[in-house]
């Protein structure tokens, strides 16, 4: 188990990769920092509103497993979190009101909230106010959905699985890299001083108070 853990968690189009990105930057001064990237781009079958139940369980099991190999003595910061396949089965299961999906997503919840207490510190990317740039955001890459209103279903349902099982997290526009280290200070034994690496309002839309 990696000595600290960073998840980012939130819809497709919402800057969980670039806020990855500063964490981890910021975090390498404290230390050897490890990046678990998007897995999506990996997955083996299809995504987005087309997602499979194949697809779902790879992306639930390859999360942990990813999260799993990283050695004990660096820090790691997670670009999703395992909450993330939970909440977009739960929008498949009731887009199609098939009872597979509803099966797949129940057993996962229990797996779900253990390995969520694994992580110290997780951030909420959510969509932008701005429409402009909400659309911008969600340029097409090849892999995500560009929908508008499948982002702001996928945003929708992970408010209630927060609200629901009172997960604990942050707001994206919250991280300042010398934040963070004071939050962790305990698990690194240092800390940042400084503005260095902020990450400003304006680059996200501001999230709700951390529960």
């Amino acid at each position: 188990m990696a000595r600290l853990k960073v998840g980012v968690m939130g819809a497709q189009g919402c800057g969980k990769t670039e806020l990855v990105r500063m964490i981890s930057e910021g975090l390498s001064m404290l230390g050897p920092v490890q990046v678990v990237g998007e897995l999506a781009r990996e997955i083996p079958d299809k995504l987005n509103e087309h997602m499979t139940l194949e697809g779902q369980r790879w992306m639930f099991v390859e999360q942990m497993d990813r999260e799993r190999m990283v050695p004990g003595d660096v820090m790691l910061v997670c670009d999703r979190t395992i909450v993330d396949p939970v909440v977009y089965s739960l929008w498949q299961a009731e887009r199609t009101n098939n009872i597979n999906w509803h099966a797949f997503v129940d057993a996962r919840v229990v797996p779900m909230l253990n390995w969520y207490g694994s992580y110290d510190v997780v951030y909420w990317c959510r969509p932008d106010d701005q429409v402009s740039r909400r659309r911008a955001m969600l340029a097409h890459d090849g892999v995500r959905s560009v929908g508008m209103a499948f982002q702001g279903d996928i945003d929708r349902l992970f408010h209630r699985v927060i609200g629901r099982y009172k997960l604990d997290w942050r707001p994206a526009s919250d991280f300042r890299i010398h934040k963070l280290a004071e939050l962790i200070k305990p698990l690194t034994g240092s800390v940042i001083h400084g503005e260095a690496g902020a990450f400003y309002p304006e680059t996200l839309a501001e999230g709700g108070d951390a529960a």
